[in-house]
């Protein structure tokens, strides 16, 4: 129960940030997120600062926790049963469950221009550097979405090789990019 309580706290803080997107997604103006810059957008700096910290936070307790937390840690998740920190293994959940997040709230993105699909693709890739920070990967998924958001739109089929189809279905109707090849 702890555990869970813990993690419904982080993702909670997490997901007041990402709220910041979906207040832009609202919009019906093409402000729906800023013009193309090489700077990640206020929301996902935040989320970012928020990971970084949670080492120094969580450290003291669990890096060599006592053993009735071990015990509770270990019957919480099968992972905690790996012999690696129980730090690094938190760590790792809830850099997982960023991602999750972060994946339905692209998918909520009825409309984009190209250079908010860029904009959203920086700050996808600063995602990737905090938690490549933190020792830890941002998932395929969201690595594919870059890709997507990035590729110009008459090159888009040869960008979406290899790609989730789902997702490549998913970005391009957003994006209303046409096929007609």
């Amino acid at each position: 129960d702890a555990h869970e309580m813990l993690l419904r706290n982080v993702f909670a803080l997490i997901e007041g940030y990402f709220k910041q997107l979906e207040i832009n997604e609202t919009t019906s103006s093409s402000a729906d997120l800023p013009d193309f810059s090489l700077t990640p957008l206020t929301y996902i700096t935040e989320i970012g600062q928020f990971l970084l910290t949670l080492p120094q936070h969580l450290e003291p307790l669990l890096l060599l926790p006592a053993k009735p937390l071990k015990i509770a840690l270990e019957l919480s998740d099968e992972s905690y049963k790996e012999n690696i920190p129980s730090a690094d293994i938190l760590l790792s959940i809830i850099a997982d469950e960023t991602c999750s997040v972060y994946q339905l709230k692209i998918r909520q993105i009825d409309s984009i221009s190209d250079s908010e699909a860029k904009q959203l693709a920086t700050d996808i890739e600063y995602l990737g550097s905090v938690l490549e920070e933190l020792g830890l990967t941002l998932s395929s998924h969201l690595k594919q979405s870059v890709q997507l958001l990035k590729a110009k739109p008459q090159s888009y089929l040869a960008a979406s090789s290899g790609a989730d189809p789902k997702l490549v279905t998913s970005i391009r109707q957003m994006r209303n990019i046409n096929i007609n090849e």
